[in-house]
C-alpha cells in the first residue's frame, strides 16, 4: 500500500538539511566541518543543504542512510515535500493551472 506524502499547505514544509542539522549534526555534538567530513563532503556543501540552497541527492541521500541509519527514500521524501510545495507556489504553475485541462477526471 503507498502512502501520500501531505505537504502542508500554508508554510513550507521542514527540509531535509533543517532535519540534519537540528536532528543530528547538534544531537551528536558535532561541528559541521566533523559532519561534514563524515559525510565525505566540503563544509560549505554541507552548509548549503542546512540552508536550503542545495538539494539532497540520490547520492546524499545514500550517504546520510550510511553514516546516520535512516533510508536514503527518507531523505529524498523530505527533498521532495519541499520541491512540490515551492513548485505548486510558483507563478509558472499559477499560468500552467490556466493553460492546462485534465485528460481524466478523477471520480470521487
Amino acid at each position: 500500500m503507498s502512502r501520500e506524502i501531505r505537504i502542508p499547505k500554508h508554510r513550507v514544509p521542514t527540509g531535509p538539511g533543517e532535519i540534519l542539522e537540528e536532528e543530528f549534526r547538534k544531537e551528536l555534538g558535532l561541528t559541521q566541518e566533523q559532519f561534514a567530513n563524515a559525510l565525505g563532503i566540503d563544509r560549505p556543501t554541507y552548509n548549503m543543504i542546512v540552508k536550503g540552497r542545495r538539494r539532497i541527492t540520490p547520492d546524499m541521500a545514500m550517504r546520510l542512510s550510511i553514516v546516520l541509519g535512516v533510508s536514503p527514500q527518507t531523505w529524498l521524501n523530505l527533498q521532495m515535500s519541499v520541491d512540490l510545495y515551492q513548485a505548486k507556489q510558483s507563478a509558472r504553475m499559477a499560468m500552467l493551472r490556466k493553460e492546462l485541462k485534465p485528460l481524466i477526471r478523477i471520480r470521487a
